[in-house]
């Protein structure tokens, strides 16, 4: 059940920018993701964004260069299956580097931010996933800004919503 379940997950890496997002955002993770098990290909996959845009890479490969923090089930697996296949309309967009520096200065000056920058043709990590809630109408991210909301703060609505089930760090290795 766990490995074909649609989810959603929080990491970070060593990297530099993985360092200085949990500095400006004062959390424990720099990166959101979608976790999904592609049954063409056999293969767990995550759907990311990259420095380059958005993109999915299979499971062993993005293990090897992530630190999986926390992640978790998505409830009512049809939706979210449904939810995926409307997220993936923004496969192959370009990163959005403004959006994910509003995010990070939020914290300091976030009655000034009302999203100046609008871009629907990029997505940042937590954007992304956030559009993806908001696609398959779950209520955990529907107040939120897509363009100004942090891994970190998402991972805490996603932490406090009981119907989000967490994954052990053991789980979902393949």
């Amino acid at each position: 059940m766990i490995l074909d379940s649609v989810t959603v997950g929080f990491s970070t890496t060593s990297k530099w920018l993985s360092r200085l997002i949990r500095l400006f955002t004062k959390s424990r993770v720099s990166h959101a993701w979608i976790g999904y098990y592609d049954e063409t290909l056999d293969k767990r996959m995550v759907m990311q964004v990259e420095a380059w845009g958005y993109e999915v890479r299979p499971w062993s490969r993005w293990m090897k260069q992530n630190r999986r923090v926390a992640e978790f089930i998505v409830p009512t697996q049809e939706r979210a299956r449904q939810a995926l296949r409307g997220i993936s309309a923004f496969l192959g967009v370009k990163y959005d580097f403004t959006a994910a520096f509003l995010a990070g200065v939020k914290r300091w000056w976030g009655r000034f931010l009302k999203r100046p920058y609008h871009n629907p043709g990029k997505l940042m990590c937590s954007e992304a996933v956030v559009r993806f809630l908001q696609l398959g109408g779950y209520p955990v991210a529907a107040d939120l800004d897509p363009e100004t909301t942090s891994p970190g703060e998402l991972l805490i609505r996603v932490e406090q919503d009981p119907t989000f089930t967490s994954l052990p760090p053991s789980a979902a290795r393949n």
